[in-house]
């Protein structure tokens, strides 16, 4: 997903306040100087935030271009192939960060078993995808047979290929031995704006609320599900 904010220079290509959030879950877990993974890393400002803050970041993209971080160790592997021994060689991590890379993959469960393989036995791993939950995106499958972040344009502009709504995700998540430590909602579905569209949805959503309680905090207005995730080989 395009975005125009910045990390001292750096562009962030994340929903706003994902990589604040992520930021705050790593610092809650982990201790300084653990070794972080940043996979789908963008032009690298996660990774800077994460290395500014003490960290040991290493960082994957398999855009070679857009690269802006200095200092911290990037490779450029395609995560729908086999993972590559190098990048095996390079762990364990304390964490492997997935923000707003799961969604343009083949396979989410791949990548769910990759990023375990390269955690440490009580490492965690930080990784988000679109809530295709909220209350816009519900209406525009009503209206449309659609969801939001997941459209033909969006398949071919931006590369969204892989839809997982909340439960199917936690499912796949339970599948390759991972457990739920927290989920996030970030990010804003409809950004305001003074359309007719914004002012419908300003007035919409406090009447989907009263009809539409969920457990999960912002799951109806938020953008972006972020999770924390952790490695169930710690409890054995």
């Amino acid at each position: 997903m395009a975005r125009t904010s910045m990390y001292k220079g750096i562009r962030i290509m994340a929903d706003p306040g994902a990589h604040e959030e992520g930021f705050k879950l790593a610092k809650a877990v982990l201790k300084p100087g653990a070794r972080i993974l940043d996979i789908g890393a963008g032009a690298g400002a996660f990774a800077a935030r994460l290395s500014d803050a003490g960290f040991q970041v290493d960082a994957n993209d398999i855009d070679q271009q857009s690269w802006k971080a200095s200092g911290i160790h990037k490779t450029s592997f395609d995560l729908n192939l086999p993972l590559p021994q190098a990048m095996i060689e390079r762990g364990p991590y304390d964490m492997v960060a997935a923000i707003e890379t799961i969604e343009h993959l083949e396979s989410p469960r791949k990548l769910l078993r990759d990023c375990k393989a390269l955690l440490k036995p009580d490492g965690h791993l930080l990784v988000s995808t679109p809530n295709t939950a909220n209350a816009y995106s519900r209406i525009l499958f009503f209206r449309k047979t659609l969801f939001h972040w997941f459209s033909p344009e969006e398949y071919g502009e931006i590369g969204h290929i892989t839809l997982l709504p909340p439960w199917l995700f936690e499912r796949h998540v339970f599948s390759v031995g991972l457990t739920v430590v927290n989920r996030s909602f970030v990010g804003w579905a409809v950004k305001p704006r003074v359309s007719l569209k914004g002012l419908l949805w300003r007035a919409i959503v406090p009447v989907l609320k009263l009809g539409m309680i969920r457990s999960g905090r912002g799951e109806l207005t938020r953008d972006i599900v972020l999770y924390l995730l952790r490695n169930e080989e710690s409890a054995r």
